[in-house]
C-alpha cells in the first residue's frame, strides 16, 4: 500500500520521517535535494525504512555511495513492473536485489538479478580466513545495516567499524561494500 508520494528529495525525506514506511522508492536525481542527500540524512536518523533505488541510470560512484548508505535494491526505471515487485518482495524478506546494467559490468559473470542471503554458505571463513566477528559484520552489511547501526549494535565507534571493514576487505581482496555484495552474489551463483 502506498502511504505517501513526493515530488522532490526534500519532500521524500520529510514524508519518510513522518510516515515511517517499510519501503522507500527513491531516485538519485531529484529536485531540491538529491536522492543521495536524502539517503545521507535518513542514515543519521533511526528508521526501519528500507530504500530501493529506482532510477533511469546511476553512476558507479553514486551506486557505491548508495550502498554505503544502506540501500537494499536497485531497479532501473525501464525495468518491468514485475522486476519492481520482485525487488520489493526480496527487500521485504530481508534480501538485497539489483537489476542494473552497471552492476554486471563491475564483476564479470555477475547475473543481472541477484538475491543475497546472510549465511556463510559462501565459504568466506574457509576460503578467506574471516573470523566469526568478521562474518557477523559481513552479515550485518548483507542485512542492510549502516556503519552507524553496526557501531551501535556492537557498542563501538563508527571509525572502528570502518577499520574492521578495511581488514575484511583486505582479506577478501576488495575495497568496498559494493564489491562485498558482488562477491557474495558471484559465490551465490556457483
Amino acid at each position: 500500500m502506498v502511504v505517501g508520494q513526493a515530488s522532490d528529495g526534500a519532500q521524500a525525506l520529510k514524508l519518510t520521517i513522518a510516515l515511517q514506511p517499510d519501503i522507500l522508492l527513491l531516485d538519485v536525481a531529484m529536485p531540491k535535494m538529491s536522492g543521495l542527500e536524502a539517503m545521507r540524512r535518513l542514515a543519521g536518523i533511526q528508521t526501519n525504512t528500507k530504500i530501493i533505488l529506482v532510477t533511469a541510470g546511476v553512476e558507479n560512484s553514486e551506486l557505491a555511495a548508495a550502498i554505503e548508505l544502506g540501500i537494499r535494491a536497485v531497479v532501473l526505471k525501464q525495468s518491468t513492473t514485475q522486476n519492481l515487485y520482485t525487488a520489493i518482495r526480496a527487500v521485504t524478506d530481508g534480501h538485497y536485489w539489483m537489476v542494473s546494467e552497471k552492476v554486471p559490468q563491475m564483476v564479470a559473470g555477475t547475473p543481472e538479478t541477484s538475491i543475497l542471503s546472510t549465511h556463510d554458505k559462501y565459504g568466506l571463513k574457509e576460503d578467506f580466513g574471516l573470523t566469526a566477528p568478521e562474518l557477523d559484520m559481513v552479515s550485518a552489511v548483507l542485512n542492510g545495516f549502516s556503519t552507524k547501526s553496526i557501531a551501535e549494535q556492537y557498542s563501538i565507534s563508527e571509525q572502528t567499524v570502518k577499520h574492521r571493514f578495511t581488514r575484511i576487505f583486505t582479506k577478501l581482496g576488495i575495497s568496498s561494500r559494493l564489491q562485498l555484495i558482488l562477491l557474495i552474489n558471484t559465490r551465490h551463483s556457483r
